[in-house]
């Protein structure tokens, strides 16, 4: 299970998060999509990125994930619109990558937005564990700790073998 002192963040995921903290700090962000220049710098962030993802990093893997998923490579609806179905694969399959190594983040991103069978195997296994009532309480804290218990034990279903 992923810890993350086990895995440190590479400077390049730095770098990627903190342009796209820029990026919605600057209001470059208009009508869900970022400026043209700064489609040209998630492009940049995403080649730099790719190389350590293939090999296995999660947090690259997540970062590429996260990229496709906020639509980063596009700068208007059209744009996106017209590889929208490419772009939802590939971000699940980052997700599915990092999700593999137990990164609980990406897990939980691939229940929400995956597509395909394995991100489908994901949904129908999460509808196997019970709902803790904590997630109910109000206290920030304990939904916070049972949602993490729920998604260590999606992990556990999903990529341990335990079905």
């Amino acid at each position: 299970m992923y810890e993350e002192a086990d895995f440190p963040v590479s400077n390049d995921v730095k770098a990627f998060r903190r342009d796209c903290d820029r990026a919605s700090e600057s209001r470059a962000v208009e009508d869900g999509y970022v400026s043209p220049e700064w489609v040209l710098v998630f492009q940049e962030h995403k080649e730099v990125l790719e190389p350590a993802a293939q090999v296995g990093d999660m947090h690259s893997q997540y970062s590429i994930a996260v990229i496709y998923m906020l639509n980063l490579l596009h700068s208007d609806m059209e744009s996106a619109g017209a590889v929208h179905e490419e772009d939802a694969k590939e971000c699940t399959r980052w997700l599915l990558m990092a999700s593999e190594q137990g990164f609980l983040a990406a897990l939980d991103n691939l229940l929400s937005v995956g597509v395909g069978p394995e991100a489908d195997r994901i949904r129908a296994l999460s509808k196997t564990i019970p709902r803790s009532p904590d997630l109910d309480s109000g206290d920030v804290d304990l939904m916070r700790k049972s949602a993490t218990e729920t998604m260590k034990e999606l992990y556990r279903l999903a990529f341990e073998g335990e079905c």
